[in-house]
């Protein structure tokens, strides 16, 4: 799983940069969105060739979430999860329907990404605090983004790698041509933004030059979760035959693959 402390930290470049270098390296990744969002699917979608789906565990609940991502991710090489908003925001105080929560449900290493802008040793307290709030995610790696100068990316790595015990594994600097606009729903979409493939090749160059892909690759190498024992609901008989029409066009643009 891909997350952040809060939103717009940079977790979807990171995701987007992952996701292309891996489909340049012929690996065949399926990818995940935490949450109902459904305009970063389309730019995991675009990046890593295959449908995104959604993991909501407010909505899914546990049985949900385990039978959609057993039942797209075992015929892949590796299942990529982007997080959304901050890693412990949810609708609930346990954190249940977080992306801590949903990370824990299924087993999954999480990658923090960081955005280092006006801090120093201080990023080790952000990142102890991710480490030590409930539900406890197994935070096994750091990506610093958004990074100023060698100086500070040094001493946030030197600060994280000393007191939170697990490595920094990328330093991305600012780079205005990854930047996806935002507005009150999220990030523009894939159709609205003609320069949507751009943004993903220059994310992956920024993750192929500034971080460590090897490093990232093994974290995804963790004990895989055994969800072969859900098997997916059978239809009602009655309705099996019935087709559904769905518009889709830029307007009515608005869909969510469970």
């Amino acid at each position: 799983m891909i997350s952040a402390p809060q939103k717009s930290a940079g977790k979807t470049t990171v995701s987007l940069g992952i996701l292309h270098n891996l489909q340049q390296e012929g690996v065949k990744v399926q990818s995940f969105k935490k949450g109902p969002d459904y305009i970063d699917p389309m730019w995991l979608k675009l990046a890593s060739g295959t449908e995104c789906h959604n993991l909501d565990p407010y909505l899914l609940g546990e049985e949900g979430c385990l039978d959609s991502f057993g039942r797209y991710s075992t015929k892949t090489d590796m299942a990529l999860i982007e997080g959304n908003h901050g890693l412990h925001d949810g609708m609930s105080l346990d954190g249940f329907d977080s992306s801590a929560g949903l990370a824990k449900m299924l087993q999954s290493p999480v990658l923090l990404v960081i955005n280092s802008r006006g801090m120093g040793r201080g990023a080790a307290a952000v990142v102890t605090g991710m480490q030590k709030m409930q539900p406890e995610p197994n935070i096994v790696g750091v990506l610093l983004n958004q990074v100023r100068s060698a100086r500070q990316q040094e001493k946030q790595k030197s600060a994280i790698e000393k007191f939170c015990g697990i490595p920094v594994v990328g330093s991305i600097p600012i780079d205005e041509a990854v930047t996806i606009p935002e507005r009150h729903l999220g990030l523009t979409t894939v159709d609205e933004m003609g320069s949507a493939r751009g943004i993903i090749s220059r994310a992956g160059e920024l993750v192929a030059q500034h971080c460590d892909m090897d490093a990232i690759k093994s974290m995804f190498k963790a004990t895989p979760l055994h969800t072969g024992s859900l098997a997916r609901k059978p239809l009602i008989p009655e309705y099996a035959s019935v087709k559904i029409g769905i518009f889709y066009d830029p307007t009515f643009c608005l869909s969510h693959s469970a």
